[in-house]
Order: C-alpha cells, then structure tokens, then sequence
C-alpha cells in the first residue's frame, strides 16, 4: 500500500523531495529512506572529535619536540527551517507504528488528498571537517607551527521554489609561532622611578587559502547553474606582549584578498592594521 501511494504524491510536493533530498545526500536507499522528516537520532550521523599525540613519544621526535598533535573533527546539522501541522490531517489504516502517510481535506472540493503531517517550506543539511586533518608542533626552541585541510558542504533545499542551493569550500591554513622569552621594557613608575617589566613576547603568522563555490540547481527543470564563489587569501600577523598584570598590547597586520569566481563582482581586497590594548579592570 505503501509504494502505490507514493505515486499519488506531487512530484514538487515536500513528501517527495525532502525523502529524495535525504536519500540523495546521505547515500541512502531512495527505497528505505524513512518518510518522515523530522529524523531520529538513530538515523543521523554522530558528531565527532579525535586527538592523537602519540607521535611526540618516539625517540626522535621526544628529542627535538615538545609535543605533537594529529586532529581531526566532524560536525553535521540538519534543519528543518520552518513547517506546520495540517489540522484536518487523518493517518492511513494499517501503517503500524510508522504513521506517516495520510490525507487531508482540500478545502473546496472536499477530496482526500495524500500528504504528510507536516507542511515544510525548507530544509538544510550543513556538514564539516574541522579540520578534516591538522597537525600542530611545538619545538623544544618555542617554535610552534600547524597545518589544517578544513572541508565544508551546504545543502539548502526550498520546497516552494522547488530549488536546491549547494555549497562547497576547502581551506588550507599554514601557522607558525614563536615565543620571545623574558624580553624586557623599562617603565616608568609613578613617582618617577623606573620599573622593570620581563615577560614573554608571542609572535604569530597565519597564512589561509579558500576556495569556496556554490551551484543553484532547479530541479524541475534539471538545470544546474554556478550561483557565486570566492578565492579568498588571508594573511594574519600578531605580537602579543603582557605589559604588566592589568594591561596587555597585540601589535596587529591583516590582509585579506577575494577572487570571485563569477562576474557578479569584482576582486576585493582589504589590509587592517592597529594596536589592541586589554585592560583588566578586576579588582
């Protein structure tokens, strides 16, 4: 009874294309995928987090490093963005537990028309590889240094429009870092001594590349267009000084270039550079 149903619905009906959507992009069987949308927790993907530092235990690496890190991160969300219950829907007979396939009344014919519970205008599935491996090093001199491949995709499906934006992006991003020790200021005090300040001088440089693209596609007309995209470069330098218990500077440079993949725009680019002064006001 099941599948003979299914060919009353609408092919641009949200019972139709939010099992597809779900099926399509989380390579489930388009025969099994369940029929209601809102998804149990069985039925997603659990998040995750690994670390590994084992690496810093072998001989060579014990010597010339302080420690060494492999991570590695997934994270998924998926989002109902707005939907409503039908106040005249009535389940199918004989469905068991799963009572997910029904009718309700249209309003000036008074025919039973197959539908859902639910009337749902969107939904989305956001998936990331945070990173999908990274690597930080500290050497046994304060030189510390990191690789991240960062991963992205946004799946966005609008059941009025009956239309599908999908996104991508892979990062990469190169750091490094050092660690100044004991550099010493003289400051002046208020009774006009000098006092000595000795602390520690942390430098750092980030280097990103991303590349980011997203495709409109239209489902009844089978058209897949490109939407927008971006190159972005971004280069970012900081020294961060503890100046004394209450105050602490970071000298500060940014850089940031975007390369639109598309004519919709022009490339952009933007340098930021200042002084950030942390004041501790607890007592």
């Amino acid at each position: 009874m099941r599948r003979e149903l299914r060919l009353l619905f609408r092919a641009d009906s949200a019972d139709v294309l939010v099992p597809a959507f779900l099926a399509a992009y989380t390579g489930k069987d388009a025969n099994r995928v369940s029929l209601n949308p809102i998804l149990s927790i069985l039925s997603v993907l659990p998040n995750w987090s690994v670390t590994y530092d084992g690496l810093g235990k072998l001989p060579w690496m014990r010597d010339n490093f302080r420690s060494i890190t492999l991570t590695h991160a997934y994270t998924c969300k998926y989002a109902i963005g707005s939907f409503g219950s039908y106040s005249t829907w009535v389940p199918l007979d004989g469905q068991g537990d799963n009572k997910q396939i029904g009718f309700v009344r249209d309003v000036t014919t008074d025919m039973p028309i197959p539908s859902s519970a639910y009337d749902i205008s969107n939904v989305s599935i956001t998936e990331s590889f945070s990173p999908l491996i990274g690597l930080n090093m500290t050497m046994k001199n304060s030189l510390s240094c990191k690789f991240e491949y960062r991963k992205q995709r946004n799946l966005a499906l609008n059941v009025t429009s009956v239309q599908l934006t999908e996104g991508h992006s892979d990062e990469f991003v190169i750091g490094a870092g050092y660690t100044v020790k004991n550099l010493n200021f003289i400051t002046k005090k208020k009774d006009g001594g000098q006092k000595k300040v000795s602390n520690d001088l942390k430098l750092n440089v980030d280097v990103s590349y991303k590349d980011i693209k997203t495709l409109l596609r239209k489902v009844e007309e089978g058209l897949t267009q490109a939407s927008s995209g971006n190159k972005v470069f971004a280069l970012k330098i900081s020294a961060d000084y503890v100046l004394s218990q209450k105050i602490n500077l970071q000298l500060f440079y940014d850089h940031q270039s975007t390369i639109p993949l598309i004519s919709t725009s022009y490339p952009i680019k933007a340098d930021n550079i200042g002084i950030n002064i942390k004041l501790m006001l607890t007592r």
